[in-house]
């Protein structure tokens, strides 16, 4: 049981919370502390969209329907759409900031 317990606290302080950092040249993802991250470089997008996800598809790191997805909280997301058709989406409890953010920049 404590075993559980244990793998629970650190799964649960490695995904505690996702921040997202733009820049002109690229875009970092980071949970908690930064031991799990992603760079994308910004040239590999084609295009930025406001999505909804289902809540079945969960927290953390996901595989979906639409390819992967980052999130903590919440349904609201952002869909990047890569060069080669591929997607991600980055779960954000504020899309609209982050959907000006990615436009912007």
């Amino acid at each position: 049981a404590w075993i559980v317990i244990l793998i629970g606290l650190i799964v649960g302080t490695l995904f505690w919370g996702l921040t997202v950092e733009v820049n002109k040249d690229i875009i970092r993802l980071a949970f908690s502390f930064g031991i799990i991250h992603r760079s994308i470089p910004r040239e590999r997008i084609a295009t930025v969209t406001q999505v909804r996800n289902r809540w079945w598809w969960g927290f953390g790191i996901r595989l979906t329907p639409h390819d992967w997805m980052w999130n903590i909280s919440g349904l609201d997301a952002i869909e990047l759409t890569y060069r080669d058709g591929k997607k991600f989406r980055i779960g954000t409890d504020e899309p609209e900031a982050l959907l000006e953010a990615l436009k912007v920049v």
